[in-house]
C-alpha cells in the first residue's frame, strides 16, 4: 500500500429507521451509481456498501470482519480509492451520494500518518447529514412537535417557509439552489405537513410562527431573514409580529393577512373543498416526503379548516411591523394584486413587486404550468438584491 491509497469509512446515523423499504432502495441505488462511476473512471479499488447486519448489498469485496467489525450496524461500507493527495480523497468522499441521506464518512489514509488523518476527519467532520432529503434532513423536537428541516448553503441565515398543502420541495425546488448559494438556507416543514408529523393540538400560523421562533432558537439563529409563500406568507407575518427580534427582513409572496385580500368564491370553495380536487402535484410532492396517504388527509383537513376560520390581522400589529419587507404578488392568481399593495402601504418599511402570472408561478411553484419559464430566475436575483 502506498499513501495514494484511501479508505473511506461511511458510516450509518440511523437514517434507515424513518425511511421506508422503497427509500432505502432508492438510495442504494444512487450509491451504485456513484461506485459505478468511481470505477469507470478509474479511482475505486475495492470494498463495497454493506447492509445493516454486514450483508453485502453492492459493489464487491464488501468488508465483514475485521478490526471495524465490533461496530457493523454503525458501518455503511468501506471503498478503497485512488487518489493523489488527501484533499483529492477528501473530495471523492463529498461526492457520495450517502452523506445527502444520512451518513458521515471518513478518509483514512492506507499508510498512516497522523497529520493526514487529523486532516481527513477535520476535512469531513462540516459533511455529517441527516436523513430523509437530499443535503441536510434533519428533525428537532419543538413544542412537542417533530419538525423536519433542512439547512443548504452557507452566508446569513434566510429562513424558507412552504404553502399550504405544500412541501419544502413543492413550493421552492426551483429557487432553492440558487438561495442557498448565497445564504444558510434553513427550509422548514411546518405541522402536518410533508416530513414533519400532526400531533394532536390545533393548526394555526400563531403555532407555526411560535415553532420556527424555538427551532431557531434551537440552533442558535438569532435573527434571520424571512421568506414565506401563500400560507408560509401569513405565518412569517406572525413570527413578525409574535417574535420580532428573531426577524431581519421579510420577504412575503402571495401573503394573505385579511380574508377580503382573496378573489370572490374562495372562501365558499374552501368550505367544500375535498381532497380529490386537491392538485395532484401537491398529492404526489407530499407522498413523495411521507408515503402514507392518512397523512395526506389529516393536512388536507388541516389546511381546510385553518383556512376556513381564518381571522383577519389587524392593521395595528401590521403596522408594528418594522423589518424591512418585500412584497411579491402574481397578477392573475388567488391573491388579489389590490391586497398586496395594501399590504406593502401598511407594513412600514415594505417594497412592492406585481408580477405576470398566477399563484406562485413566479417562483416556480410545483403546480406552475411553464417549467421552462425564466421569471423565477429574475425573481431570485430581485430577492437577492433586497437581501443584501
Amino acid at each position: 500500500m502506498t499513501t495514494s491509497e484511501y479508505l473511506l469509512v461511511f458510516r450509518n446515523t440511523g437514517w434507515h429507521k424513518d425511511l421506508s423499504p422503497k427509500e432505502i432502495q432508492q438510495n442504494m441505488a444512487r450509491f451504485t451509481e456513484w461506485f459505478e462511476r468511481l470505477n469507470n473512471a478509474g479511482l475505486f479499488k475495492g470494498g463495497g456498501p454493506l447492509g445493516h447486519n454486514g450483508k453485502t448489498l453492492a459493489g464487491r469485496n464488501a468488508v465483514t470482519d475485521g478490526p471495524f467489525a465490533e461496530s457493523k450496524e454503525a458501518i455503511a461500507g468501506f471503498f478503497l480509492i485512488r487518489a493523489d493527495n488527501l484533499e483529492q480523497a477528501a473530495e471523492v468522499a463529498k461526492g457520495c451520494p450517502g452523506l445527502q441521506f444520512g451518513q458521515t464518512v471518513e478518509v483514512r489514509a492506507m499508510v498512516p500518518e497522523a497529520c493526514e488523518l487529523q486532516i481527513a476527519r477535520e476535512k469531513m467532520a462540516a459533511l455529517q447529514v441527516n436523513p430523509q432529503h437530499p443535503q441536510t434532513g434533519r428533525y428537532a423536537s419543538v413544542n412537542g412537535l417533530k419538525m423536519y428541516y433542512e439547512i443548504h448553503g452557507s452566508g446569513r441565515p434566510l429562513v424558507l417557509l412552504h404553502g399550504g398543502g405544500s412541501t419544502i420541495m413543492s413550493t421552492f425546488g426551483r429557487i432553492l439552489p440558487e438561495l442557498a448559494k448565497k445564504h444558510q438556507v434553513i427550509a422548514v416543514e411546518l405541522q402536518a405537513h410533508g416530513h414533519t408529523p400532526d400531533i394532536d393540538r390545533p393548526l394555526s400560523f400563531e403555532q407555526d410562527a411560535d415553532d420556527v421562533a424555538a427551532l431557531l432558537k434551537q440552533l442558535g439563529i438569532e435573527k434571520t431573514d424571512l421568506m414565506g409563500f401563500s400560507n408560509g406568507g401569513t405565518t412569517s407575518l406572525q413570527i413578525a409580529i409574535r417574535h420580532p427580534e428573531r426577524v431581519n427582513k421579510l420577504v412575503l409572496a402571495s401573503t394573505t393577512y385579511k380574508r377580503d385580500g382573496i378573489q370572490p368564491g374562495f372562501w365558499e370553495g374552501m368550505r367544500n373543498a375535498s381532497l380529490e380536487n386537491m392538485p395532484r402535484p401537491l398529492k404526489e410532492a407530499y407522498l413523495e416526503a411521507n408515503p402514507h396517504p392518512e397523512g395526506l388527509r389529516a393536512m388536507f383537513d388541516r389546511d381546510v379548516a385553518r383556512m376556513v376560520a381564518f381571522k383577519d390581522i389587524s392593521d395595528a400589529d401590521i403596522e408594528a411591523i418594522q423589518a424591512p419587507a418585500l412584497v411579491i404578488n402574481g397578477d392573475a392568481e388567488v391573491v388579489r394584486a389590490e391586497h398586496a399593495l395594501a399590504l406593502a402601504h401598511a407594513l412600514p418599511h415594505a417594497k412592492l413587486a406585481i408580477l405576470p402570472g398566477g399563484h406562485g408561478e413566479y417562483i416556480g411553484e410545483i403546480c406552475a404550468a411553464d417549467k421552462e419559464d425564466g421569471t423565477p430566475a429574475f425573481v431570485t436575483g430581485m430577492i437577492e438584491a433586497f437581501l443584501k
